[in-house]
């Protein structure tokens, strides 16, 4: 009888290291991405549902906390008004002048003098003859009383007197720039800020003149005014007829010279205005917009308004958490296998320990949710007490070295 120990095939002994060493690397795998998968879901902080902020008043409390859960800004509409405001009041005003004023007085008085001389009386055989100044002279005159026509009449005959009123007219319209109406003259009138206001005059020939409100400047009242004064005082005789007179010359011959531009003012303002950005106040993530039991002030509101309105993608969040999830992860699988040896060769003790890890961090996921739904704060702040809750059960179950550093690991998941 031949008794024969049998020896081990080695090619077998290889074959089944191989096969169960294939095992513990799946096993390995399949516990490191489901614990990846799950606490990269649990680590995403739920976000505040502000989809109507009906309950939420300016100048009323709030009544709820609401954190910002990322970064973003808004507009700070009351800085940003007055800013433009500011810009818009530098905008230089610009005014343009009128054509045919100088000349349409000096026809209208040419005809005027001829019908105060007798040489015409305002009727024309020749329809030719009939113009704009003429028809206006021959209705100014057909106005005038008998005392005033006499009176106009006297200075006619009297050359030097008649050139001197149209000399003074000729002043005032040509030296002068007259504006229709006071409030055309206060947009050039200095401020208790402003020693000057700059102006801007667009010439008949198209060009452009920069002014300051010192120039000359006249509303048509006050022009008539001052001629009426100068035309009664030495040119006529100092009585009621007389002055009456010169004031109805002075209304009728001095007329506004120059007139605001609207559309190329209102054009320069836009510009200036639209020069001017947003001014943008940045909220910071986690940081509170508004506390609940507060006043809400206008820019709170303004900031909620922003939130609410905002659909930021996560996607770039989700992606960087799970990086650093999976170099954290790594970094503890290498650790187990280097200092913990036993642990790691151990597969179901593994998978309890990264399955006791990923339903902390779930832990502090709903205890998080159930904050948000309380108050509308949402934080990293509920995930200290799961943290330490790890530390301590790994402590307990395995040692103190692989307790401390789960801690150090869960810190960076957290932070």
């Amino acid at each position: 009888m031949n008794n024969k120990i049998a020896s081990p095939d080695p090619e077998l002994a290889k074959s089944g290291g191989r096969s169960a060493s294939l095992h513990g690397t799946l096993g390995h795998a399949l516990v490191f991405f489901t614990a990846w998968i799950l606490i990269t879901l649990a680590g995403i902080t739920p976000r505040p549902h502000l989809d109507s902020l009906d309950d939420v008043q300016v100048g009323e409390p709030s009544p709820r906390t609401v954190t910002a859960p990322f970064t973003f800004k808004f507009v700070d509409q009351k800085e940003t008004e007055r800013l433009r405001s500011d810009a818009e009041k530098t905008v230089p005003r610009t005014f343009e002048r009128v054509g045919g004023v100088v000349e349409g007085a000096m026809e209208k008085w040419d005809a005027l003098v001829e019908i105060a001389q007798g040489r015409s009386n305002g009727l024309w055989a020749n329809e030719n003859e009939v113009t704009e100044a003429s028809q206006s002279a021959k209705q100014f005159w057909v106005g005038l009383n008998k005392e005033q026509q006499n009176l106009l009449s006297d200075m006619a005959k009297d050359p030097v007197k008649t050139e001197a009123v149209e000399n003074r007219m000729l002043h005032t319209l040509v030296d002068e720039d007259i504006l229709l109406s006071q409030d055309e003259l206060r947009l050039l009138q200095p401020t208790a800020s402003t020693q000057a206001v700059p102006w801007k005059l667009k010439k008949l020939d198209g060009t452009m003149e920069y002014n300051q409100s010192g120039a000359a400047v006249l509303s048509v009242t006050t022009a008539q005014r001052l001629v009426s004064r100068d035309v009664a005082d030495l040119h006529f005789q100092n009585t009621p007829v007389a002055e009456k007179l010169a004031d109805d010359l002075a209304h009728a011959f001095i007329r506004p010279t120059l007139r605001l531009d609207q559309y190329k003012s209102q054009l320069d303002r836009q510009a200036a205005k639209a020069e001017i950005p947003s001014v943008s106040i940045t909220v910071k993530q986690n940081q509170n917009i508004v506390r609940k039991g507060e006043e809400v002030l206008q820019d709170e509101y303004a900031a909620l308004v922003e939130l609410s309105t905002k659909k930021q993608s996560r996607a770039g969040e989700i992606t960087a958490r799970a990086m650093l999830l999976a170099v954290v992860l790594g970094l503890f699988f290498a650790f187990l296998r280097r200092f913990e040896p036993d642990l790691y060769q151990d597969l179901p003790r593994t998978t309890a320990l990264f399955g006791m890890a990923a339903l902390i961090v779930w832990v502090g996921f709903l205890v998080s949710w159930a904050s948000d739904l309380n108050e509308g704060v949402v934080t990293p702040v509920e995930y200290l007490v799961p943290v330490a809750a790890i530390g301590i059960l790994v402590t307990f179950l395995e040692n103190s070295r692989l307790g401390i550093f789960s801690v150090i690991l869960a810190t960076l998941l957290v932070g």
